[in-house]
């Protein structure tokens, strides 16, 4: 076992450490407080996020998939595995 060491023998070495440091560095620095995080959910972000629609499909259509939308179309089927020109759209 390890002898009992007396109390405060950390707490005194500590003391005189700081003090040589101090004499040989110059006084540490003061702690700063931990730097202020970003805020996750901003007015701004939250705007960012969930932008309005640009183009939709005209109400009277007959079909979903039209001439502004074919290739935006064909790029999900192509990263659902349906060969291009099938699928269920």
């Amino acid at each position: 076992m390890f002898p009992a060491s007396a109390p405060g023998v950390i707490e005194q070495a500590g003391g005189r450490l700081r003090k040589e440091f101090e004499k040989r560095v110059g006084r540490a620095a003061p702690q700063s407080a931990e730097p202020a995080k970003p805020e996750l959910l901003t007015t701004a972000s939250i705007v960012n996020a969930f932008q309005p629609a640009h183009l939709v499909t005209p109400p009277a259509s007959p079909t979903l998939v039209g001439e502004k939308n074919t290739a935006y179309v064909e790029a999900l089927r192509q990263t659902t595995g349906f060969p291009p020109g099938h699928g269920a759209v």
